[in-house]
């Protein structure tokens, strides 16, 4: 198996998994203030970021692509650079 960029890669900064693992990296490594975590429902403040990474994990799978051509199959943006 060898490893490449996606052809897109320099437009990962878009892709909604992109930001939902930011975020994952954001909430991991920087304390919430209280104010902000009283805003999530108390039962779910300490699955919070196992629910982003399970939101990242899904939209991973979302066709994120502004082209029809993607929709009807014809382009794939996580498609390697050999194809």
């Amino acid at each position: 198996m060898k490893l490449s960029l996606v052809k897109n890669w320099k437009k990962g900064w878009k892709w909604f998994s992109t930001w939902a693992f930011a975020l994952i990296v954001f909430f991991a490594t920087t304390p919430l203030p209280p104010e902000v975590l009283n805003l999530i429902p108390h039962y779910l403040q300490k699955h919070f970021i196992a629910i982003v990474a399970m939101c990242g994990l899904i939209l991973r799978f979302v066709g994120q692509s502004k082209d029809s051509s993607h929709d009807a199959g014809q382009s794939d943006p996580y498609k390697n650079n050999k194809g």
